[in-house]
């Protein structure tokens, strides 16, 4: 973040940075959610587009901690300004994520939340935000990790080399940690999470949404 992205909070009235760790490596997106019956959400903003044509048959990857009576919805936007989500339901598990509070992996097949998006012109990778008409009750923290697009198998997702960058470095440890595109298991990943503590040093806890 703050070279190829930008992490923004869409409303800071009922957030702020926040103190949960990791859940592995040194990097996480930590919010505190600080007022009751408001609104909240925030995303990771490219600084120029990005061509995800190739995972189309792929999966979009994270870690979250939250309460499991908290409901909220992930989202992806295209550089024409289209937009498409899935909802989190709470107390439901839904694209694997076991909802019990405590650290968990969504898998999302990219079919299920491009709507219309153009994969080939990609703006915002990921993006989270409460749901309407339940909105949250209480204060709470949670955190984001291990933000990954995973392209799959079929021979599109064979790695190629590459010289531009994709998205932030992931928050996995890895023999490099620079790399943002990375290749395993003749699998295409690209890793979209950040830290909270580089957030908050960079001043990237802006409000507004690009």
């Amino acid at each position: 973040l703050g070279t190829t992205s930008d992490f923004w909070m869409w409303n800071t009235a009922s957030m702020a940075a926040g103190t949960l760790p990791p859940y592995e490596g040194s990097n996480v997106l930590a919010v505190k959610y600080t007022a009751p019956n408001q609104w909240f959400g925030g995303g990771v903003a490219s600084r120029q587009a990005h061509d995800m044509s190739k995972f189309a048959n792929g999966t979009l990857k994270f870690r979250i901690k939250i309460p499991a009576n908290v409901a909220f919805k992930v989202a992806i936007n295209d550089t024409y300004t289209n937009s498409s989500s899935v909802t989190f339901p709470a107390n439901t598990t839904t694209y694997g994520l076991v909802r019990n509070g405590e650290w968990a992996q969504a898998t999302i097949p990219i079919a299920d939340i491009r709507g219309i998006n153009a994969l080939q012109s990609m703006s915002q990778l990921f993006s989270f935000s409460s749901v309407d008409g339940q909105l949250p009750q209480t204060t709470f923290d949670f955190a984001i990790d291990d933000i990954v697009w995973d392209c799959g198998t079929s021979a599109a997702c064979q790695p190629t080399a590459t010289s531009s960058s994709v998205a932030t470095s992931s928050s996995r440890p890895s023999s490099s940690s620079s790399s943002v595109v990375t290749t395993t298991s003749s699998r295409t990943s690209t890793s979209v999470s950040s830290s909270s503590s580089s957030v908050a040093s960079a001043g990237l806890l802006s409000s507004g949404k690009p």
